[in-house]
């Protein structure tokens, strides 16, 4: 029952059936299973000692709800007391979702359904978009998006709920591209099933091609890299991501008819960029409060940037979170990643590794270029990591580094996520300097 929970909860949310169902329109579906996550946690934490070490021994947990103490505080110390609840609504459904996963996805089997199932959700985005494409209207009557004028338009396919931007659902089919090729690697060479996933990795390319998103092309790139790396064959891996990148960009509309320099829309980013970091120098500890950028800003635009979002609306200790979560899942990852197979159950979970470290990748670029600072799809993809962590030392105690457990957070791992942070508060920096030098 309570992954079956779990898949309920990731099926509405990337699905959206609320969205485009009419008789389902007038029922909140995520806070109906909300309360059904609710008892599988309090469930999981009454017999807490029969599955240590427990989530709470898990860094990435431990940051998410620092992360929601932030926010929350954010809006305390400027005295936006209405607005608190507004933040339990958004952050707390995310860390709820977070938990529900830590607690669900707690062996290997289980984390290999639930990636068939989010290859499932990717098929069902997928065809939607196909349906606007070919008929001018997906599910639910929703339609194609069209940018430019009438004389030479961008149409552009989307979907709905919080993946109604067409760089949302672009880098959303990227994740289904590599999730299509690891199961290739997994069964290889099973030909009937490789090519049944070749060819659906090809439809998420077209689905991808069809949002015209450049940056879900880049964020393609940097998770093939990733997922084929190694060091006997690392260069395979850069020329077979390289040839992606360039074969896309050769008959990517965007990219052939609006150079980056002529680009309106990029010009705008930037100057949200430097907007943006006047905006935190301005209050770097606490920032503006949640959802309060845009109007900061004052550019009457949304920032395109994740990482800023957090800087200016929460501040330092926002974007050290944050980052604090994307750089305990690299490092864990990372150390799977590189180790050799010794027991059966080794390869798998070093395949487990690579896609779930090519996911997060995929994740942090099209981050960069988006705004999803707050959404659950891409918690989701942290509580992923964060779990298949816990499982790892939970079956391999001794072996595993300081990283994989808690303590780490109140030591050496605040000093290098702090480094992290400054680090990418500086790569912001450069991206709007590089802009406004070279155009």
């Amino acid at each position: 029952m309570d992954f079956f929970i779990t898949c309920l909860y990731m099926g509405l949310l990337f699905i959206r059936p609320q969205d485009w169902v009419p008789f389902l329109h007038g029922f909140h579906l995520l806070d109906i299973v909300a309360v059904g996550a609710i008892f599988v946690i309090v469930n999981y934490f009454m017999n807490e000692e029969k599955t240590f070490p427990s989530i709470l021994e898990n860094p990435q947990f431990i940051l998410v709800l620092l992360f929601l103490f932030v926010i929350i505080f954010s809006y305390v110390s400027q005295f936006f007391l209405a607005e608190i609840i507004r933040s339990f609504k958004v952050i707390g459904k995310l860390a709820l979702f977070f938990t529900l996963v830590m607690v669900t996805i707690n062996s290997r089997k289980r984390l290999d359904q639930i990636l068939i199932f989010l290859l499932g959700c990717l098929v069902v985005l997928g065809f939607h978009c196909t349906l606007q494409k070919l008929t001018g209207h997906g599910f639910g009557g929703l339609g194609l998006v069209v940018r430019g004028g009438s004389f030479n338009p961008i149409i552009q396919v989307q979907a709905f709920g919080i993946f109604a931007n067409p760089n949302d659902i672009g880098t959303i089919t990227a994740l289904g591209v590599v999730v299509s090729f690891s199961l290739i690697q997994r069964f290889w060479p099973h030909l009937f099933r490789c090519l049944g996933l070749f060819l659906l990795s090809l439809f998420f390319c077209l689905v991808l091609f069809w949002t015209q998103s450049r940056q879900a092309v880049l964020a393609l790139g940097v998770g093939v890299f990733t997922l084929f790396f190694s060091k006997r064959h690392g260069w395979l891996a850069l020329l077979l991501s390289i040839f992606i990148i360039f074969f896309v960009i050769s008959h990517h509309r965007r990219w052939r008819e609006n150079s980056l320099g002529q680009d309106d829309s990029v010009a705008r980013r930037i100057s949200c960029v430097t907007r943006g970091l006047q905006i935190f120098w301005k209050k770097p500890v606490f920032g503006v409060g949640m959802g309060r950028a845009y109007d900061a800003v004052g550019m009457k635009m949304p920032l395109h940037n994740s990482y800023l979002q957090i800087l200016v609306e929460n501040g330092f200790p926002g974007l050290f979170v944050l980052v604090g979560i994307y750089l305990c899942s690299i490092l864990q990852l990372h150390f799977f990643c590189r180790a050799l197979p010794e027991f059966p159950g080794d390869e798998a979970d070093i395949y487990h590794a690579r896609l779930l470290f090519a996911l997060i990748l995929v994740t942090a670029i099209g981050s960069y270029f988006r705004n999803r600072s707050y959404l659950v799809d891409v918690f989701f993809l942290f509580s992923l990591a964060a779990a298949f962590g816990l499982n790892m030392l939970r079956t391999y105690p001794a072996a595993l580094p300081n990283y994989f457990q808690k303590n780490w957070l109140w030591g050496k791992g605040a000093l290098i996520c702090a480094l992290a942070t400054a680090g990418m508060i500086f790569m912001l920096h450069l991206s709007s300097r590089f802009y406004w030098l070279c155009f």
